[in-house]
């Protein structure tokens, strides 16, 4: 288990936001159990959304896409978490075909 002293720590030492967002994301992925997780934002003109950061899986990092594509986009759609069986059951996802991540459940959460 990790420890909340430990864990503040390494979050709250670098403030440079794609580092920070990098730390967030791997101890998410330590608590969860998890391979691979990413963060976006949707861009100032409210119709694509860009990825920000990621771990554990290269997933298009910086690229932009449409509101209705992906897990965030399917976040975005529903307005509430996303729980899918499959990455396979996303209507448009970004992982390389063929990547073993693609058979895992997903996990998305709006905040």
């Amino acid at each position: 288990m990790v420890e909340l002293g430990a864990a503040a720590a390494d979050l709250y030492g670098e403030l440079r936001l794609p580092p920070l967002l990098r730390q967030l994301l791997e101890h998410s992925n330590r608590l969860l159990g998890a391979v691979a997780s990413s963060v976006s934002l949707v861009e100032a003109g409210g119709d694509r959304y860009r990825k920000i950061a990621e771990t554990g899986v290269s997933c298009q990092l910086g690229h932009s896409f449409a509101l209705d594509e992906g897990a965030t986009g399917q976040v975005l759609t529903r307005r509430r978490p996303v729980v899918l069986a499959s990455y396979r059951d996303l209507p448009v996802g970004h992982l390389p075909p063929g990547t073993p991540q693609s058979t895992g459940a997903v996990v998305a959460v709006p905040i």
